[in-house]
């Protein structure tokens, strides 16, 4: 759980950009995307883990080619809730999206299209929510959240589709 304490800190922060309302927010656009394709909405939160590890892979090879300014780069620009192929194809390679649309389908069930269909939103909501560790002063290029995760070493810390599923139990519970 420790990325769920760094979501919860950032949205906590009053010094950061990120808020419960904004988490639900993007849980809001996991579910509707999920009911958009006749997805079950636990599967949509499986999906975002796994595309949240492709996306950790992703960021993690752009920050050592080109600094930690080009990842908050990409984070700002390519973050929101609409599909983006741009934002696919700046976050992962060719072979790194092959792999992912590998790794859904055996894992889910789903077919090479539908997953296909899926990545183009489910990386800019991956990147929305790390761009809820932001900090509001002007100028400033520091998420303490962003940095969490791609500090993680991929051993299964940064479960994304465990944090969906807690943001949704919160939600029933908070509205």
């Amino acid at each position: 759980m420790g990325f769920l304490n760094s979501i919860m800190s950032a949205v906590e922060d009053p010094n950061t950009m990120g808020s419960m309302g904004q988490v639900a927010g993007i849980l809001g656009a996991v579910n509707g995307v999920a009911n958009q394709n006749g997805v079950d909405k636990n599967t949509m939160q499986s999906v975002v883990g796994v595309v949240g590890k492709y996306v950790q892979g992703g960021l993690q090879e752009k920050r050592a080619q080109g600094g930690s300014q080009q990842v908050q780069d990409l984070v700002s620009q390519f973050a929101g809730t609409q599909p983006s192929e741009q934002a696919l194809n700046a976050i992962l390679s060719a072979p790194q999206i092959n792999g992912l649309v590998g790794e859904l389908e055996k894992m889910t069930g789903l077919d090479a299209g539908t997953v296909r269909g899926l990545l183009p939103t489910a990386v800019p909501l991956v990147l929305n929510l790390l761009k809820t560790g932001e900090t509001k002063q002007e100028g400033s290029t520091d998420n303490s959240l962003l940095s969490s995760f791609l500090d993680q070493d991929g051993d299964g810390d940064t479960d994304l589709s465990d944090v969906m599923g807690m943001a949704n139990m919160a939600s029933r519970f908070f509205g």
